[in-house]
């Protein structure tokens, strides 16, 4: 592991470098971390639509076409 450079990236940044070598040095890490400023996070909620409306639009131009088929032919006028 690079420390030199981990460490200069925490300063860069604002953040702070940790290394734990043990069980026990890792419990104190996550105990320093909880101590730290606790911020909120914003959420976008994201849905993802299925398109359903070609079911309903071919059968619908089909069924116009035959319409303005069958108006042209004998069957103008239904009795």
């Amino acid at each position: 592991i690079d420390e030199k450079t981990l460490r200069e990236i925490a300063k860069k940044t604002g953040g702070r470098y940790f290394r734990a070598t043990d069980l026990e040095s890792l419990q104190e890490i996550y105990d320093q971390i909880d101590q730290l400023e606790k911020s909120e996070v914003k959420t976008i909620d994201h849905s993802e639509y299925r398109e359903l409306y070609r079911y309903f639009l071919i059968p619908g131009l089909g069924v116009i076409l035959l319409e303005i088929v069958l108006s042209h032919t004998r069957l103008r006028r239904v009795p």
